[in-house]
Protein backbone atom coordinates (compact mmCIF):
# COMPACT_ATOMS: atom_id res chain seq x y z
CA UNK A 1 0.00 0.00 0.00
CA UNK A 2 3.09 2.47 0.43
CA UNK A 3 4.00 2.23 -2.55
CA UNK A 4 0.71 2.63 -3.87
CA UNK A 5 0.18 5.69 -1.98
CA UNK A 6 3.87 7.04 -2.20
CA UNK A 7 3.62 7.20 -6.07
CA UNK A 8 -0.11 9.13 -5.62
CA UNK A 9 1.02 11.34 -3.75
CA UNK A 10 4.26 12.03 -5.80
CA UNK A 11 1.92 12.42 -9.33
CA UNK A 12 -0.65 14.52 -7.37
CA UNK A 13 -3.00 16.94 -9.79
CA UNK A 14 -0.94 15.04 -12.62
CA UNK A 15 -2.97 11.99 -11.86
CA UNK A 16 -5.88 14.96 -12.05
CA UNK A 17 -4.54 15.63 -15.55
CA UNK A 18 -4.30 11.55 -16.69
CA UNK A 19 -7.63 10.64 -14.70
CA UNK A 20 -5.80 9.24 -11.94
CA UNK A 21 -3.47 7.30 -13.83
CA UNK A 22 -1.76 4.38 -12.11
CA UNK A 23 -4.36 3.62 -9.41
CA UNK A 24 -5.30 -0.03 -11.04
CA UNK A 25 -1.95 -0.57 -12.05
CA UNK A 26 -0.27 0.04 -8.62
CA UNK A 27 -2.74 -2.55 -7.41
CA UNK A 28 -2.22 -5.36 -10.00
CA UNK A 29 1.45 -4.95 -10.41
CA UNK A 30 2.84 -3.73 -7.18
CA UNK A 31 6.28 -4.37 -7.15
CA UNK A 32 6.61 -2.06 -10.86
CA UNK A 33 9.73 0.41 -9.73
CA UNK A 34 8.21 2.49 -12.45
CA UNK A 35 5.32 3.57 -10.57
CA UNK A 36 7.65 5.80 -8.18
CA UNK A 37 8.49 7.83 -11.12
CA UNK A 38 6.94 11.01 -11.67
CA UNK A 39 6.09 10.71 -15.56
CA UNK A 40 7.53 10.79 -19.04
CA UNK A 41 9.96 14.42 -19.31
CA UNK A 42 7.13 15.87 -21.23
CA UNK A 43 5.34 16.15 -18.09
CA UNK A 44 5.18 18.76 -15.90
CA UNK A 45 7.22 18.92 -12.32
CA UNK A 46 5.90 18.63 -8.86
CA UNK A 47 7.05 22.01 -8.53
CA UNK A 48 5.14 23.13 -11.57
CA UNK A 49 2.46 21.15 -10.64
CA UNK A 50 2.07 22.34 -7.31
CA UNK A 51 2.04 25.71 -8.66
CA UNK A 52 -0.28 25.93 -10.82
CA UNK A 53 -2.83 23.42 -8.90
CA UNK A 54 -2.55 25.81 -5.89
CA UNK A 55 -3.02 28.52 -6.98
CA UNK A 56 -6.58 26.94 -8.37
CA UNK A 57 -7.61 25.29 -5.12
CA UNK A 58 -6.83 28.82 -3.44
CA UNK A 59 -9.05 30.30 -5.32
CA UNK A 60 -11.57 27.49 -5.11
CA UNK A 61 -11.56 25.86 -1.58
CA UNK A 62 -15.26 25.44 -1.49
CA UNK A 63 -14.72 23.50 -4.17
CA UNK A 64 -12.15 21.10 -3.07
CA UNK A 65 -14.26 20.66 0.37
CA UNK A 66 -17.03 19.66 -1.35
CA UNK A 67 -15.40 17.53 -3.36
CA UNK A 68 -13.83 15.37 -0.70
CA UNK A 69 -17.58 15.56 1.16
CA UNK A 70 -19.14 14.05 -1.84
CA UNK A 71 -17.16 10.57 -1.24
CA UNK A 72 -19.24 10.56 2.49
CA UNK A 73 -22.33 9.56 0.82
CA UNK A 74 -22.97 7.00 -2.12
CA UNK A 75 -26.76 9.00 -2.86
CA UNK A 76 -27.02 12.65 -3.59
CA UNK A 77 -30.29 14.48 -4.99
CA UNK A 78 -30.56 15.03 -8.62
CA UNK A 79 -29.77 18.95 -8.49
CA UNK A 80 -25.96 17.79 -6.92
CA UNK A 81 -25.72 15.05 -9.66
CA UNK A 82 -23.21 14.91 -12.69
CA UNK A 83 -24.47 11.29 -13.62
CA UNK A 84 -25.42 8.31 -11.82
CA UNK A 85 -23.85 4.79 -12.24
CA UNK A 86 -25.85 2.37 -10.54
CA UNK A 87 -26.57 3.26 -6.90
CA UNK A 88 -23.60 5.73 -6.69
CA UNK A 89 -23.40 9.54 -8.06
CA UNK A 90 -20.70 11.42 -9.16
CA UNK A 91 -21.35 14.73 -7.91
CA UNK A 92 -21.65 17.83 -9.81
CA UNK A 93 -18.70 19.40 -7.60
CA UNK A 94 -16.32 16.11 -7.82
CA UNK A 95 -16.46 16.62 -11.28
CA UNK A 96 -16.24 20.47 -11.70
CA UNK A 97 -13.49 20.40 -9.13
CA UNK A 98 -11.63 17.58 -10.89
CA UNK A 99 -11.62 19.28 -14.29
CA UNK A 100 -10.60 22.51 -12.70
CA UNK A 101 -7.69 20.55 -11.62
CA UNK A 102 -6.80 19.29 -14.62
CA UNK A 103 -7.48 22.59 -16.74
CA UNK A 104 -4.89 24.46 -13.85
CA UNK A 105 -1.63 22.07 -15.19
CA UNK A 106 -2.74 21.86 -18.72
CA UNK A 107 -5.65 24.35 -20.18
CA UNK A 108 -4.27 23.51 -23.39
CA UNK A 109 -5.19 19.50 -24.02
CA UNK A 110 -8.97 19.94 -23.10
CA UNK A 111 -8.70 16.97 -20.57
CA UNK A 112 -12.21 17.24 -19.46
CA UNK A 113 -13.42 14.02 -21.44
CA UNK A 114 -10.74 12.32 -20.43
CA UNK A 115 -11.26 13.57 -16.65
CA UNK A 116 -15.18 12.51 -17.11
CA UNK A 117 -14.22 8.58 -18.35
CA UNK A 118 -11.77 8.14 -15.23
CA UNK A 119 -14.26 9.07 -12.94
CA UNK A 120 -16.88 7.33 -14.40
CA UNK A 121 -14.52 4.36 -14.29
CA UNK A 122 -14.30 5.18 -10.50
CA UNK A 123 -17.61 5.06 -9.52
CA UNK A 124 -18.43 1.98 -11.76
CA UNK A 125 -15.86 0.00 -9.43
CA UNK A 126 -17.37 2.04 -6.34
CA UNK A 127 -21.07 0.60 -7.26
CA UNK A 128 -19.04 -2.91 -7.35
CA UNK A 129 -18.12 -1.97 -3.41
CA UNK A 130 -21.58 -1.03 -2.47
CA UNK A 131 -22.96 -4.22 -4.63
CA UNK A 132 -20.38 -6.35 -2.70
CA UNK A 133 -20.44 -4.31 0.80
CA UNK A 134 -16.50 -3.46 0.60
CA UNK A 135 -17.26 0.43 0.61
CA UNK A 136 -13.97 1.27 3.27
CA UNK A 137 -15.18 1.49 6.96
CA UNK A 138 -14.11 4.61 9.37
CA UNK A 139 -11.85 1.96 10.58
CA UNK A 140 -10.35 1.35 7.17
CA UNK A 141 -9.34 5.16 6.64
CA UNK A 142 -7.99 5.60 10.02
CA UNK A 143 -5.61 2.91 9.85
CA UNK A 144 -4.24 4.20 6.42
CA UNK A 145 -3.87 7.98 7.76
CA UNK A 146 -2.10 6.69 10.68
CA UNK A 147 0.20 4.54 8.68
CA UNK A 148 0.74 7.24 6.26
CA UNK A 149 0.96 9.97 8.39
CA UNK A 150 3.75 7.62 9.81
CA UNK A 151 5.45 7.22 7.07
CA UNK A 152 5.97 10.86 6.29
CA UNK A 153 7.41 11.42 10.00
CA UNK A 154 10.10 9.00 8.66
CA UNK A 155 10.69 9.66 5.02
CA UNK A 156 11.91 13.20 4.46
CA UNK A 157 11.27 12.91 0.49
CA UNK A 158 7.82 12.10 1.36
CA UNK A 159 7.64 14.67 4.18
CA UNK A 160 8.89 17.52 1.83
CA UNK A 161 6.67 17.05 -0.82
CA UNK A 162 3.50 16.83 1.34
CA UNK A 163 4.24 20.38 3.20
CA UNK A 164 5.61 21.73 -0.69
CA UNK A 165 1.46 20.40 -1.88
CA UNK A 166 0.07 22.23 2.14
CA UNK A 167 2.03 25.60 1.31
CA UNK A 168 1.16 25.76 -1.93
CA UNK A 169 -2.51 24.61 -1.65
CA UNK A 170 -2.99 26.93 1.44
CA UNK A 171 -4.60 24.16 3.15
CA UNK A 172 -3.51 23.23 6.97
CA UNK A 173 -1.73 20.21 7.82
CA UNK A 174 -5.15 18.68 9.90
CA UNK A 175 -7.21 19.84 5.94
CA UNK A 176 -4.26 17.58 4.56
CA UNK A 177 -4.72 14.63 6.07
CA UNK A 178 -8.44 14.79 6.99
CA UNK A 179 -9.55 16.11 3.38
CA UNK A 180 -7.13 15.81 0.50
CA UNK A 181 -5.15 12.29 1.93
CA UNK A 182 -8.85 11.12 2.98
CA UNK A 183 -10.30 11.04 -0.64
CA UNK A 184 -7.18 9.34 -1.79
CA UNK A 185 -7.20 6.67 0.47
CA UNK A 186 -11.09 6.30 0.00
CA UNK A 187 -10.60 5.85 -3.41
CA UNK A 188 -7.31 3.50 -2.95
CA UNK A 189 -8.89 1.55 -0.94
CA UNK A 190 -12.10 1.07 -2.54
CA UNK A 191 -10.19 -0.18 -5.52
CA UNK A 192 -7.84 -2.53 -3.76
CA UNK A 193 -10.66 -4.22 -1.66
CA UNK A 194 -12.60 -4.59 -4.85
CA UNK A 195 -9.44 -6.43 -6.86
CA UNK A 196 -8.70 -8.47 -3.94
CA UNK A 197 -12.07 -9.43 -3.61
CA UNK A 198 -12.65 -10.50 -6.94
CA UNK A 199 -8.67 -12.29 -7.74
CA UNK A 200 -9.65 -14.18 -4.50
CA UNK A 201 -12.89 -15.46 -5.88
CA UNK A 202 -11.26 -16.18 -9.16
CA UNK A 203 -8.36 -18.11 -7.03
CA UNK A 204 -10.95 -20.38 -5.31
CA UNK A 205 -12.79 -21.32 -8.21
CA UNK A 206 -10.07 -22.13 -9.89
CA UNK A 207 -10.68 -19.45 -12.96
CA UNK A 208 -6.59 -18.07 -12.21
CA UNK A 209 -3.73 -19.83 -10.67
CA UNK A 210 -3.36 -18.77 -7.23
CA UNK A 211 0.68 -17.22 -6.58
CA UNK A 212 2.58 -19.60 -4.35
CA UNK A 213 6.02 -18.85 -2.46
CA UNK A 214 8.01 -21.73 -4.10
CA UNK A 215 7.13 -20.35 -7.32
CA UNK A 216 10.29 -18.87 -9.51
CA UNK A 217 10.22 -15.82 -10.87
CA UNK A 218 8.95 -16.42 -14.27
CA UNK A 219 6.07 -18.86 -12.38
CA UNK A 220 5.27 -15.51 -10.55
CA UNK A 221 5.26 -13.31 -13.87
CA UNK A 222 3.09 -15.34 -15.29
CA UNK A 223 0.19 -15.69 -12.64
CA UNK A 224 0.29 -12.20 -12.19
CA UNK A 225 -0.36 -11.38 -15.72
CA UNK A 226 -3.29 -14.14 -15.17
CA UNK A 227 -4.54 -12.03 -12.37
CA UNK A 228 -4.19 -8.62 -14.17
CA UNK A 229 -5.69 -10.10 -17.79
CA UNK A 230 -8.85 -11.49 -15.25
CA UNK A 231 -9.54 -8.05 -13.45
CA UNK A 232 -8.97 -6.09 -16.74
CA UNK A 233 -11.57 -8.30 -17.99
CA UNK A 234 -13.68 -8.22 -15.14
CA UNK A 235 -13.52 -4.41 -14.89
CA UNK A 236 -14.70 -4.29 -18.64
CA UNK A 237 -17.81 -6.54 -18.03
CA UNK A 238 -18.57 -4.11 -15.46
CA UNK A 239 -18.45 -1.14 -17.81
CA UNK A 240 -20.45 -3.03 -20.08
CA UNK A 241 -22.85 -3.97 -18.08
CA UNK A 242 -23.06 -0.36 -15.79
CA UNK A 243 -26.41 1.41 -15.77
CA UNK A 244 -25.25 4.71 -16.17
CA UNK A 245 -27.48 8.33 -16.29
CA UNK A 246 -26.10 11.44 -17.36
CA UNK A 247 -27.65 14.74 -16.63
CA UNK A 248 -28.91 16.84 -18.75
CA UNK A 249 -26.43 19.20 -18.27
CA UNK A 250 -23.47 17.10 -19.21
CA UNK A 251 -25.09 14.91 -21.91
CA UNK A 252 -23.77 17.30 -24.39
CA UNK A 253 -20.55 17.72 -22.71
CA UNK A 254 -19.73 14.32 -22.41
CA UNK A 255 -19.56 10.76 -24.94
CA UNK A 256 -19.72 7.82 -22.88
CA UNK A 257 -18.12 4.62 -24.47
CA UNK A 258 -19.27 1.57 -22.47
CA UNK A 259 -16.42 -0.94 -24.82
CA UNK A 260 -13.80 0.46 -23.85
CA UNK A 261 -11.82 0.99 -20.05
CA UNK A 262 -9.83 4.28 -19.71
CA UNK A 263 -8.41 4.56 -16.35
CA UNK A 264 -4.89 3.54 -16.06
CA UNK A 265 -4.18 3.06 -19.59
CA UNK A 266 -0.65 2.53 -20.30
Amino acid sequence: MKNKYRALLLCVTVLAVTVFVGLSIMITDKNNEQNNVLYAEDHPSVDDIMKSTGDYVRNHKSSFEEAVESLKTVYHPDNLVAARIGDVSLTISELEFRKGLSDSVNPAKGTHQAVFNGLIEEKIILNEAVQKGLVPTTEEIKVFLDRESEESKTNPEYQEIVDKLIKSWGISEDEYWQKYEWYNAFRIIVIDKVYKDVISKAEETGKIPRIANNDSASEVLNKQDAHKSYWDQYKMKLKKEADIKVNNKYAGEFNIDQDKWYLSQE
